[in-house]
Order: C-alpha cells, then sequence, then structure tokens
C-alpha cells in the first residue's frame, strides 16, 4: 500500500478518528410494530412524570404488556451509495478503501441494492426489537416510569415555574428550578409562537385560523360559528279564547356566537404575574367582522284580530370587544404531580387540584382567604347594535319590526353597554365567589381519586342562593328600560297588525250577557228590572243632569254636571283620582327583601274633561247603556326601588 507507514510494536497508545458514512437514495419503509398497552397500568400512571420530557418514553414503555413487537419492515429503495470510510491518519488507507469500494459497488451494486431490504428485514428488525426489550445499561428488566422529586410536591403550584423556563421564571420572582418539568413550558411556548402569533396573511393571531376556526367549524359546520344552545324557551297556549286568541306560541332557538374567529391585538394567554396569578388579555370582533350573539324567535298566533307565522332573527353586534382578565388559583403541587390518568378527562379532577374550602351548613366558606377567583377582571365594547331581520315573516308588523328596532337604536345602545357593566360587576361579587367555593366543594366530592369523593352525583346538599350584592340602581335601570324598549317595539308590531283587522258583520250584541244570564237563572230567584218604573225614571233623570250644563260656584262659570261631581266628590285637589296601593312590592331578594321594587301609588288625572255624557239608559232589564268622550286622561304611578349596595360595589 503507497504512503502506508509500517512500524514496529511499541508500548505507545495510537488513536484514529474515523468517519464512517453510508447513505441509500429514494427510500420507502413499510413497517408493522405490536403495541399492547396494558390498561390498568396506563389507567394508574400519574401526571406528574410526564411533565418531564425525558420521562415521557421510559413513563410509555413501562405501561406496555409485552413491549413493542416489529412485526415486518420491509424496505425500497432506489440507489446505494457507495461505503465510505474516512479520517485515517494514513491517507494511503482512505484510498485505498475508496478504490476497493468503488470497485466493488460498480461490479455488484444491484444485488447489493436487492439484497439491503432483506437484510434489514432479517437482521435489523430483531436487533430492533431486542434494543426495545432492554433498558438503557442493556440489562432485559422491564422499563419503570421514574418518580418525580418529593420536592415537586410541597405546598402550591408557583405558576412562573410551571410556564416560564428557568431564566424567565427566576427574572419573575420563582426559583427558577423547573420543579414542575419542562412539558408545560414547552406548551406556554408552543401557544405563544403558534397561537399568539401573527398570521403573515391576515397580521393577525393565529389562534383564529389554526384553533377556533376549525373547532367551530366542527361544532357547528360554520367556521366562527359556536352553537350554544338548539333550545332556549318554548311556550304555548290554546285557553285563550276568552279575549279571542285561539292558539299561541313562542319559542326561542339557535341561540349561537359568530365571528368567534376574529381574536385581535392586543393577546396574552396565561401570564404569570404573580406566584399563583395567570394574566390574560385579548379583543374579538371587528367593525367589519363584530362578534354576534344571536337566536331566532318564532311566533305563532291565530285570533279573531289577526294571524301570525313569523320567525325573526335577534342579534346584538358587538365591535371590538376587549377583556382583561386576571385568574387567581391555588393549585395543588401534590395534586397535580399524582393526578391519575385514569380521571384526565373528567373535569371535575381538574378543579379538584385547587385547594377545596371548607364550607359551613349554609355553604359559605369558613376561611378568609380564596383559592379560586377573578381577580382582576375589565370589559369594553367600542359600539354595539340590536338588529332584527326577518327569516320568514308572514304579518305586516313583524315584516316591519327591522325598522322598528332601527329606530330604538338608542335605547338598546344603552341597554348593552350597562349589561357589560352589570357582568363585570356580577363576576367580580361576592356572589360569584360563594358560588365558586360551592362548586369547588361539590368538584372534589365528584372526583374518584379526591379524599372527598362521595359518588358521581357529588355533594346532594343544596344551598339557598347567596345575597345578590350587585344590584344597583344602574341595574333596575337597564331592566325597566329593556322592558320599555320590549314594550314599545311590541306595541308598534301590535298596532301595525290591527290596521288590518276588519271587524266585519254586526255590531257586538249588548243584550248577549243578559240573554245568557236569563238561560241560567233558579226559578226561585227574581232579579229587579231596571228598565220600569222608578228605577228607569231615575236613570233618565241622572243622566240629564250629568250630561247637562250646570253653573259651577264661585263664580267658574259652567261645565258639564258629571264634571262639577267628580271635582266635588271624587278627586282630590290636585284633580287626580288617587289609588293607594299596599301589597304591590316584588322582592328580589325575599329572604330579606333587600332589593325591592313596589309600586306605592296610582293616580289617574283627567276624570273631569269630560267633553260629551249621553244619558244613562237601560236597553234590557238588567244592562245599562252609557256614552261619553273625555278631552284627556292620564295615569301616574309611583314606583319605589329600594336597592342593597355592597361595600364592593360602592368601591
Amino acid at each position: 500500500v503507497s504512503d502506508a507507514s509500517i512500524s514496529s510494536r511499541s508500548s505507545s497508545t495510537h488513536e484514529e478518528h474515523i468517519t464512517a458514512r453510508f447513505g441509500v437514495r429514494n427510500l420507502g419503509i413499510d413497517a408493522s410494530f405490536l403495541l399492547a398497552v396494558d390498561l390498568s397500568k396506563f389507567d394508574g400512571m400519574e401526571l406528574g412524570p410526564l411533565l418531564f420530557s425525558e420521562n415521557i418514553l421510559p413513563c410509555m414503555l413501562s405501561t406496555l404488556y409485552s413491549g413493542v413487537n416489529v412485526t415486518k419492515l420491509a424496505l425500497s429503495l432506489g440507489n446505494v451509495d457507495p461505503f465510505e470510510l474516512k479520517g485515517f491518519s494514513s491517507s494511503g488507507v482512505d484510498d485505498a478503501i475508496a478504490s476497493a469500494t468503488s470497485a466493488l459497488f460498480a461490479e455488484y451494486g444491484d444485488e447489493i441494492s436487492a439484497a439491503l431490504p432483506v437484510l434489514m428485514d432479517i437482521i435489523g428488525r430483531s436487533t430492533i426489537n431486542e434494543l426495545m426489550s432492554q433498558d438503557s445499561d442493556g440489562s432485559d428488566s422491564n422499563k419503570s416510569c421514574p418518580d418525580v422529586p418529593e420536592s415537586s410536591k410541597d405546598g402550591f403550584v408557583d405558576f412562573r415555574d410551571l410556564f416560564l423556563n428557568a431564566t424567565s421564571a427566576l427574572e419573575a420572582g420563582g426559583s427558577g428550578d423547573m420543579p414542575y418539568g419542562d412539558m408545560m413550558v414547552l406548551a406556554k411556548r408552543f401557544v405563544d409562537d403558534e397561537l399568539v402569533a401573527a398570521d403573515p396573511e391576515t397580521g393577525l393571531p393565529r389562534v383564529s385560523s389554526l384553533l377556533i376556526g376549525p373547532l367551530t367549524e366542527a361544532q357547528s359546520g360554520e367556521s366562527g360559528k359556536l352553537v350554544i344552545a338548539e333550545s332556549l324557551f318554548e311556550y304555548s297556549s290554546s285557553s285563550l279564547s276568552t279575549v279571542g286568541v285561539e292558539k299561541m306560541a313562542l319559542s326561542l332557538y339557535d341561540a349561537g356566537m359568530n365571528n368567534m374567529d376574529t381574536v385581535q391585538y392586543p393577546l396574552s394567554v396565561m401570564v404569570p404575574s404573580s406566584r399563583h396569578t395567570l394574566d390574560n388579555e385579548f379583543k374579538i370582533g371587528t367593525s367589519t367582522m363584530p362578534l354576534e350573539a344571536s337566536m331566532q324567535l318564532a311566533v305563532l298566533l291565530s285570533s279573531d284580530y289577526f294571524d301570525m307565522e313569523d320567525i325573526v332573527n335577534l342579534r346584538v353586534e358587538l365591535d371590538t370587544v376587549s377583556i382583561d382578565a386576571s385568574i387567581m388559583a391555588m393549585l395543588l403541587a401534590k395534586s397535580l404531580m399524582e393526578f391519575p390518568l385514569s380521571d384526565f378527562g373528567n373535569l371535575n379532577c381538574w378543579l379538584a387540584m385547587i385547594s377545596v374550602p371548607e364550607l359551613d351548613e349554609d355553604g359559605y366558606s369558613m376561611s378568609e382567604t380564596v383559592s379560586l377567583a377573578l381577580a382582576q377582571l375589565a370589559m369594553s365594547v367600542d359600539s354595539s347594535k340590536v338588529g332584527v331581520s326577518c327569516v320568514s315573516c308572514m304579518s305586516s308588523g313583524m315584516q316591519e319590526l327591522p325598522s322598528i328596532i332601527d329606530s330604538l337604536d338608542g335605547i338598546f345602545s344603552v341597554i348593552v353597554d350597562d349589561f357589560v357593566e352589570l357582568m363585570v360587576s356580577v363576576l367580580m361579587s361576592d356572589f360569584t365567589q360563594i358560588q365558586l367555593d360551592r362548586m369547588l366543594n361539590n368538584a372534589a366530592s365528584m372526583c374518584p381519586h379526591h379524599e372527598m369523593y362521595v359518588g358521581s352525583a357529588g355533594n346532594s346538599k343544596l344551598y339557598e342562593l347567596p345575597e345578590v350584592s350587585f344590584l344597583t340602581t344602574d341595574t333596575f335601570d337597564m331592566f325597566v328600560l329593556s322592558g320599555v324598549g320590549m314594550f314599545e317595539a311590541g306595541l308598534a308590531v301590535l298596532s301595525i297588525n290591527l290596521e288590518e283587522y276588519d271587524a266585519g258583520g254586526d255590531e257586538p250584541d249588548a243584550l248577549s250577557a243578559e240573554n245568557d244570564l236569563s238561560l241560567n237563572i233558579p226559578a226561585n230567584i227574581e232579579l229587579l228590572d231596571l228598565s220600569e218604573g222608578l228605577i228607569g225614571l231615575l236613570l233618565n233623570e241622572t243622566g240629564a243632569y250629568l250630561g247637562g250644563t250646570v253653573e259651577v260656584s264661585d263664580g267658574g262659570g259652567s261645565d258639564l254636571g258629571i264634571n262639577v261631581l267628580m271635582r266635588s266628590s271624587v278627586l282630590d285637589e290636585g284633580g287626580s283620582l288617587t289609588l293607594p296601593l299596599s301589597n304591590s312590592s316584588m322582592s328580589i331578594d325575599a329572604e330579606n327583601a333587600a332589593n325591592k321594587l313596589s309600586v306605592s301609588e296610582i293616580r289617574v288625572f283627567g276624570l273631569d274633561s269630560f267633553k260629551e255624557f249621553g244619558s244613562v239608559s237601560a236597553i234590557g232589564a238588567q244592562t245599562l247603556q252609557v256614552d261619553f268622550v273625555l278631552e284627556e286622561v292620564a295615569i301616574e304611578m309611583d314606583i319605589d326601588l329600594s336597592v342593597f349596595v355592597s361595600d364592593a360595589s360602592i368601591s
């Protein structure tokens, strides 16, 4: 061999660093392998070890019943590159090997290419199976899932160490020791890099196109649409014939949210701001694609006056909803690390990882601290619009409803703004906190591996609703405004429909009630006849006085007798008929009547404005007839609001 160096034996050590290379082109692999997972082992595995990436493979292998067994390993390939060895200290050796390899492959390259798949199936498959059955030290013992350090189970989870890498966690005030592994750090990085990051085509967060769009399309069949409830409310009645209504039915259905896939910046998800607090911020909805809450309203009415068989779409459009929420959760590290995979799909068990508050017999926490709460919440809407569109409108009133709602846009915009403020007040109130405490307690009682578990039905004790502490005068104002808006819209629809009503036929029979009564009077009962004798004469004279002109005392000129009588005997000094009400209150919180709506007094004005008053005459034995015209009539009522305002709402 040229340039080769040959020397005598010596005691010195000679080292070579050699690079071996072997390659194939157009490699195809068809493999089959046995993967028999023991469900009892899998269900019994704890979540903690899987939070460390280096434990995932051994933990998964520890659940196998018989180990991984490659049963088929078929290769297809094109050309085989000549085998190479490089790096010998003597260049002559490199050249000799290269020359020999080239000659071999030139002569037998096709045969080698054909033989390699066979060799891989015979030798490679058995070699892989042997390696998979051994531990890293080469022994044939069964693989086991490593335990997590006991220190990782101490106290409550520090979100800074759970979601941030060691350096960032240390800078944020955490330990920086990665006590909960690196998998949640990788998951948080994936969320930030793949979902929060901007889509190059739209400039919007990719969470809309990668997550929200596909999920909503799978649920509703339309990207960005979330179906909340197929049926919300149904009412039907066929017992209103006394007022001329044969049948009435109302239903609200197909409630959902549209344009859910319009998330905007700023967007931040699960950002640890302290040991137990995660900050979240996002915007959703645009001016061209507002976040939309919608539902269908179906109205069926069959009456003597008009018929309705209409379906309309009711919607609230919200342009750019901004939400900034901080969630505080005291998550037990031991519960997280020892969470069994058998309960992975049980939401109650995930909630039960949060420290469960001890409740008294009335369902109130006995601790001064909370373990789950909304630490901070801010919501705002740039603009809003309430709209209606006809899906199938047969009545003229419902056809006009979209225009009616547009004319009331000012009222409904105020209602939406007030509703957003109400939602913030509700979610931040003591009422919600008490319900959260009860929810955590009940979740623990329905989690099979929790010490408080009592069964799938959970804690069967029903607590009374806590005091409603978030209601204010503004809340009642919103309800009143909502009622006024709906009343005005309904009145307009009713009025338009009644325009087409034609009474037709003869006038109603004024003696119909008397005729019906006469058929049911027992023989031993005799009714007073109003049309005969002194009574008939008295009625005629009374009608003549009330409808005639009389002089008003104190030089007040003249007026109809009925007006003079009403002022002197019926009406008060303010010219009204006052109707006091003693039991008209409606309590929102019946236990202590802390929140109360009551009507204390009703006043009727204009009962002394008769312009005409016809005779009072008996047109039948028991039927009187009178006709009159009032110039104006008005009704006033005094409404009292008594609202309990908590210290939290005052601040």
